[in-house]
């Protein structure tokens, strides 16, 4: 992220704290005045905590260089979450957050779909329109569709209950349980000795496509490849008389019937990057751990790039990753010391059954694999409304279970899975994304053109070095689908806080421009947007930026000459703009502009405020401008100079 871009997300959050402050010194100066309660300050000192508490929590992050999505976060735990900027009982952040991005999991699924589809049908590249040969066979080796080890766990076992799809295959069916069908295929073979039977054999018809066509059968078989006998799954795609022959109507026709993911498969993921729960009750091994780990790591790494303007990725849609291409080349995937411990971390972690929190002390908490597993199968049972209840549950039902364990730990186990969970949400979608059916659509009509580059990879890393820029498409634009809910939920907490700004503003002036940018500033997110590209770091904290100056300034045009002659349509000064303007430059160094630890007033700033409004008073009674007109040429003749009748300018 660029110095200028870490400095406009440092502006955004002073520009938010001073309106905030504005907003708790305007109620703590009625009570101090009044002699009134003191229900506001309790609100406040709430606000101060909950910032405070952040702020103790930032510390512990050993992090040099937060990533967009982080700084948004600490824009969200700034405002509070929730609503009225976090002073109207919003709650916890995280917690609110959390809960906002599970809702969104719904809503972004057909997007990804069609991203889905998008970014395939770019790695096919040129060949994309090129026809399908009559009843055309191409082998596939297993390993290479299973990069994540899905298929090695049975869909009846604890763990693959919340990994695979809900329903059980039902052919037909629109989504098709094709993780399901690929694991049921290969079970028909007796693995490693025997062939499987072909799909067309068991149900008496070939896969058909969302169109009505058939699209292909597909069996399980043991070849020989390079002297080694090797799981492949050998397909025999079908001719397509409809809608084309082509592979890009191809591969429409094949993603259009399945799910791109399951929502209870990317909340248990979530909660295996937090918890491990998963790899411990699959009994993932050493290597397998890593490769997920490392996976982990990647999708944050990708999802932490910034694509301003010429940093976006420009290579082929099937490219590996080169020495220089792009953001994501061979340097990228390189390992700190760092990194590979922590990666050390989650093997040793996984293997002795264990989790720690920072917030908790780092104690080794163990984790029962078991009952949270059993606690995440309870979403199979459950759909719509219900299931976003229960999936925002979840939290509570866990960390229950972790301090049952009798220990004394220090912290809040449930604000920290809130917080891990908003951070890894990204992981676990990712995870559930790159599952075996959505990579046998990527690599099918790769094979149909004879590409073969990619029969070597077996696991998420080795993907993602072949598959470089189709990985990091779908990474950094999903993720922008994250971003953007995140700064819809800012916007929209800005909106409730700006309210009482632009309420004072029309209070000191009787300017109907200022009237109407309240109700312009409701229509902002419908009919207009700053944001062309969710990715582009630099373009969304701007966006929010001007979301707030233009709550404060008014209208952001000029205002036409002949009306430059009537005064009073000019804002002129504020008390409210000053005062937020020094609380900027007083937060700027640290100095402590909310309630007192006591939840006192801060009768220092009440002081400020007061001489600020002391000021303006004396200036809108006893101010005096006069004002002369030099000679004016008018034509052929100048006129003389002229005294214009003074008045007053506030």
């Amino acid at each position: 992220m660029s110095i200028d871009t870490k400095n406009i997300y440092s502006d955004t959050k002073n520009e938010i704290k001073a309106v905030q402050t504005h907003g708790a010194l305007k109620d703590q100066y009625k009570n101090a005045t009044r002699s009134a309660g003191d229900s506001f300050e309790e609100a406040a000192s709430k606000v101060s905590q909950s910032i405070n508490d952040f702020s103790e929590k930032a510390k512990n992050v050993k992090q040099a260089v937060k990533n967009q999505f982080e700084e948004l976060l600490d824009i969200t735990n700034i405002l509070g979450g929730g609503g009225l900027g976090g002073l109207g009982g919003g709650g916890n952040s995280s917690k609110y957050i959390k809960s906002l991005l599970i809702k969104a999991l719904r809503k972004i699924k057909p997007i990804i779909l069609e991203l889905l589809i998008e970014e395939t049908i770019k790695a096919v590249g040129c060949d994309q329109n090129q026809s399908i040969g009559l009843n055309q066979v191409v082998y596939i080796k297993v390993n290479s569709i299973d990069i994540g080890g899905l298929l090695k766990i049975d869909p009846n076992s604890k763990a693959g209950s919340v990994l695979y799809e809900p329903k059980l295959v039902e052919i037909q069916s629109n989504p098709f349980s094709m993780n399901r069908e690929l694991y049921h295929l290969i079970q028909t073979g007796n693995p490693p000795t025997t062939d499987g039977t072909a799909y067309s054999a068991l149900y008496n018809t070939k896969y058909i496509g969302s169109s009505g066509q058939p699209l292909f059968d597909i069996q399980y078989v043991r070849v020989n490849d390079v002297g080694e006998e090797d799981d492949f799954f050998k397909i025999t795609v079908s001719n397509r008389i409809i809608g084309g022959s082509g592979l890009k109507q191809f591969i429409r026709d094949y993603y259009s019937t399945i799910s791109p993911f399951e929502f209870q498969s990317v909340i248990s993921r979530i909660f295996d990057a937090i918890l491990n729960c998963v790899k411990i009750e699959a009994n993932f091994g050493l290597e397998q751990t890593k490769d997920a780990s490392t996976f982990d790591l990647l999708i944050q790494r990708i999802f932490g790039l910034c694509f301003d303007k010429d940093t976006e990725i420009n290579v082929s849609g099937i490219s590996k990753a080169g020495e220089l291409d792009g953001p994501i080349n061979d340097a990228f995937f390189n390992l700190s010391p760092i990194d590979l411990r922590n990666i050390d971390q989650t093997v040793s972690n996984v293997q002795n059954k264990v989790i720690q929190f920072v917030d908790c002390g780092n104690v080794n908490l163990p984790v029962n694999s078991a009952q949270i597993i059993e606690d995440l199968t309870k979403l199979n049972f459950v759909e719509g409304d219900e299931l976003i209840k229960k999936a925002e549950d979840l939290t509570n039902v866990i960390s229950n279970d972790l301090n049952s364990k009798g220990l004394t730990i220090g912290g809040d186990i449930s604000a920290s899975i809130d917080t891990d969970f908003v951070k890894k949400i990204i992981q676990g979608l990712i995870s559930a994304i790159f599952s075996p059916k959505v990579i046998l659509g990527l690599l099918l009509p790769l094979k149909i053109i004879s590409q073969s580059f990619f029969d070597a990879i077996k696991t998420y890393t080795q993907f993602m070095k072949n598959f470089s820029t189709y990985a990091g498409e779908i990474i950094s634009k999903v993720g922008a689908l994250l971003v953007k809910e995140i700064v819809d939920s800012i916007k929209k907490d800005l909106y409730n806080l700006l309210q009482s700004i632009v309420l004072d503003l029309a209070k000191e002036k009787a300017d109907k421009r200022v009237i109407m940018v309240l109700k312009l500033i409701q229509l902002l997110n419908t009919i207009a947007s700053f944001i062309q590209d969710y990715r582009q770091c630099k373009s969304v904290i701007e966006d929010i930026l001007r979301f707030i100056k233009l709550f404060l300034t008014g209208t952001p045009f000029d205002i036409p000459l002949p009306l430059l002659y009537a005064c009073a349509l000019l804002p002129g000064f504020s008390s409210t703009r000053a005062g937020l303007n020094i609380f900027k430059e007083l937060q700027k160094y640290g100095y402590n502009t909310g309630t007192l630890p006591s939840g006192a007033p801060n009768y220092d700033v009440l002081a400020k405020q007061s001489a600020i409004k002391a000021h303006a008073d004396e200036f809108a009674e006893n101010n005096r401008v006069s004002i002369g007109l030099p000679p004016i040429p008018v034509g052929l003749v100048v006129s003389s100079p002229m005294p214009v009748p003074f008045g007053k300018c506030f």
